[in-house]
């Protein structure tokens, strides 16, 4: 995986193109092409559409989901996490 603090600065996203174009830009590795062929068969992700779907998570303090989420966000902002 790259490091995305750089993003921006002439890196492509390769995350959601097609198979032939995939093919195309990876020819020389022929190996990465089939294990990420092995990945994508052992994959198995259905999703309700119009349905939200968040993981569990437990707020330890008293404050809401959305004031704990304002802070870690500022914190992570602030490089404090």
């Amino acid at each position: 995986m790259s490091d995305r603090s750089n993003e921006g600065e002439g890196e492509e996203d390769f995350s959601l193109i097609s198979n032939e174009r995939a093919l195309e830009l990876f020819k020389d590795l022929p190996e990465a092409l089939k294990n990420n062929r092995k990945i994508a068969d052992a994959c198995n992700l259905e999703l309700e559409l119009g349905k939200w779907v968040f993981p569990h998570y437990v707020v330890e303090s008293d404050k809401s989901y959305d004031d704990e989420l304002r802070e870690s966000q500022k914190m992570a902002m602030n490089g404090e996490i």
